[in-house]
């Protein structure tokens, strides 16, 4: 599992509005969370974790303060269902799969979604470290 220092949190959990779009979709505070912290571990390391509070204490607490301004927040699990939806839309969203030929034109298409939420990443830290 990742374990991000803060710079890294700034590259890896800043979400584009798409990726945004598909965790405020999600049935509740903590599955949003959670979904948050796939997305950014998943872009981070091409792979899925199960993981409790415990463990993502630091990453937990950045997505809090920069999506959810002082919600309440519960530290509860997530159902096995929840889980596997998320990685199924997350992989969909991000352009992996697993095992699967991808074409040529779906390959540049993601390639080219990836470069610009990379280019907003980079122009979004520069500004929140202006900040």
């Amino acid at each position: 599992m990742p374990d991000f220092d803060d710079t890294q949190r700034l590259e890896y959990l800043a979400l584009t509005e798409t990726e945004l779009a598909l965790a405020s979709s999600r049935p509740g505070l903590t599955a949003r969370v959670y979904c948050i912290l796939q997305i950014g571990y998943f872009r981070a390391k091409h792979a899925f974790f199960r993981f409790d509070w415990n463990e993502v204490e630091d990453d937990c607490a950045f997505v809090l303060r920069r999506y959810f301004h002082g919600d309440a927040f519960e530290r509860k699990l997530i159902t096995k269902h929840e889980h596997y939806t998320q990685r199924e839309r997350i992989a969909a969203l991000l352009c992996y799969s697993r095992g699967r030929p991808t074409s040529a034109a779906r390959a540049a298409s993601c390639a080219n979604r990836s470069a610009r939420r990379d280019a907003r990443i980079r122009r979004h830290r520069v500004d929140w470290l202006a900040q």
